[in-house]
């Protein structure tokens, strides 16, 4: 989805570095840097071959090998879309984190922008599994039952419930908008990377293309984060007007 943006990559578009392999998706790995040594080199073309081919958990132990050898950065950026195209969300978010973590200042607005979308979409994936995972507090019935077992329902029972219920709509709106925010992100970027290839800048072949890539992906994900977004945002306003009829109807 991305591309190198330090500038030691843009001083070796002359070499050996190998061009960002994308998949069907639209997902690109992050090309290998010159400083990561040549046996580091090796693993990562294996693992780009491997990705290629589909076989991502090959894939993972040569960008892990590469990584280990180099500690370079980047690699944790691919160790993330391979942890996405083996449904590991979890590891995918932590692994996308990281790379922030670690490229600190050296990271362009442009990777913080994508990065940060991605984290975004991956915490969306988590929502729901995190939710059905929590289930009912442990014991919570039993000691329910035990504390009133000739009154099922009693005003002070009523009034927790009646304060945990609410917090979903705001939550959706939570979510909602900081989703939109991403797409509005994203949607900035799109635009920079469309106006710089319109530059008529001295620009090589393969470079020309990987800026109008980088915009169309960039394009598509402010419109996935924006639809996702005010559906979102649209449910929990649902949600709270539901919660306010709702509490009108029971006084």
């Amino acid at each position: 989805m991305r591309l190198l943006a330090s500038t030691v990559f843009c001083a070796s578009l002359l070499t050996s570095i190998p061009a960002a392999k994308a998949d069907e998706a639209g997902q690109n790995l992050v090309p290998a840097a010159p400083e990561i040594g040549a046996v580091a080199e090796r693993h990562f073309d294996d693992a780009a071959a491997f990705y290629k081919a589909g076989n991502y958990e090959a894939a993972k132990v040569e960008f892990s090998a590469a990584y280990d050898l180099s500690r370079h950065p980047d690699l944790l950026y691919n160790l993330s879309l391979v942890a996405e195209r083996q449904a590991r969300y979890a590891d995918a978010l932590a692994l996308t984190e990281r790379f922030l973590a670690e490229k600190g200042s050296q990271a362009t607005q442009q990777e913080r922008d994508e990065a940060g979308g991605r984290i975004a979409r991956l915490r969306t994936q988590l929502a729901p599994a995190a939710v059905t995972a929590a289930g009912p507090a442990p014991g919570r019935t039993a000691s329910a039952s035990a504390a009133a077992p000739t009154t099922p329902r009693t005003t002070p029972a009523t009034e927790p419930e009646k304060g945990r219920s609410k917090w979903p709509g705001p939550l959706l709106l939570g979510v909602g908008g900081g989703l939109i925010v991403g797409g509005i992100g994203c949607g900035a970027g799109a635009l920079a990377a469309q106006s710089e290839a319109s530059s008529g800048g001295p620009f090589f072949a393969q470079d020309y293309d990987a800026l109008l890539s980088r915009g169309r992906t960039l394009e598509r994900s402010a419109i996935g984060l924006s639809v996702v977004g005010g559906v979102l945002m649209a449910s929990g306003a649902g949600v709270m007007i539901w919660q306010r009829v709702r509490a009108h109807s029971e006084r």
